[in-house]
């Protein structure tokens, strides 16, 4: 039987991500590679769940030596992956990311 989400560890877990500096520019690094994939023809929206699993895994390690004992478990940690993934391609749906490209060129 396959373990279900925790949706509020999720949205802590995704806060705490959104708002340490490090694991920020970590997931902007994300996008822009994203985006460099989306440039050439070649993004994969599964593969991009992947990618954000090593932000979502390095925010619970990190989150954990923080704070203590607490343990975000794997079906919660893809969620959070999931959700940065929806997010990013909102993002770009909307245009909101087009500077992240700018920048770097």
């Amino acid at each position: 039987m396959p373990k279900i989400a925790d949706q509020h560890a999720a949205t802590e877990l995704e806060l705490y991500l959104e708002n340490d500096k490090p694991l920020y520019r970590q997931t902007q690094e994300c996008y822009r590679n994203l985006l460099r994939k989306q440039k050439r023809g070649i993004y994969n929206s599964a593969r991009a769940v992947a990618l954000f699993q090593y932000v979502a895994d390095a925010a619970a390690t990190k989150y954990k030596r923080e704070f203590g004992p607490c343990t975000f478990d794997k079906p919660t940690r893809t969620a959070v992956a999931v959700s940065l993934r929806d997010s990013f391609e909102a993002q770009v749906k909307n245009g909101e990311l087009a500077h992240l490209i700018e920048a770097k060129s």
